[in-house]
């Protein structure tokens, strides 16, 4: 049954994530100068970002305190290729961002996987793989969440929204900052 726990107004936590996209986004979107399907790429690049910030791993999944934070993409088509250059140009607590196309990079680290792919078996592949290690496994297709995914990209009006599965989490053993839950909806959805 799919519950849904009631939140805080963030008002910090909202600032500080919507500055942190004012600050992405215009650098992504000078370098792609390109509009629609590229924008709205771009800003779920910055999400993603900022969503690595308020994330917290085991110590054990860097090899070393200079390690990058992996993201794999699946299906990377999604995203201009200029976007992924100035995604991997960020860094996450001191750590630089490293891209990696999900179906190239093996079975190498991994700290986040981006999985935007409606195929039928994707979706569902994917999240076995990931489902019981330190991987914070995000998405777009509606019920992400419900399948086990632990961040959902959603549109409520013309915003760009998140939603968190706070059991993907607890499965997962990452640690999630209270700012980014304030300003998510969080559900329950799993075992």
């Amino acid at each position: 049954m799919r519950g849904v726990v009631s939140r805080r107004s963030g008002r910090r936590a909202l600032l500080a994530l919507v500055s942190a996209l004012f600050v992405f986004v215009p650098r992504i979107h000078a370098a792609s100068g390109r509009d629609g399907a590229a924008r709205e790429a771009e800003l779920k690049a910055a999400y993603i970002v900022n969503i690595a910030r308020f994330v917290e791993w085991p110590a054990e999944m860097f090899a070393s305190p200079e390690a990058p934070v992996v993201i794999r993409i699946v299906e990377a088509r999604e995203f201009p290729p200029q976007t992924l250059e100035a995604l991997s140009r960020q860094q996450v607590k001191g750590r630089r961002i490293e891209v990696r196309d999900f179906e190239a990079s093996g079975d190498g680290p991994c700290h986040i996987v981006y999985c935007n792919s409606a195929k039928p078996g994707v979706l569902r592949s994917v999240l076995d793989a990931f489902a019981d290690k330190p991987v914070v496994t995000i998405g777009d297709e509606p019920g992400f969440t419900d399948l086990g995914g632990m961040v959902m990209f959603f549109r409520q009006g013309a915003k760009l929204r998140l939603e968190v599965n706070l059991v993907a989490k607890r499965r997962a053993g990452v640690g999630v900052s209270s700012q980014l839950l304030q300003v998510s909806r969080v559900v329950e959805v799993g075992s």
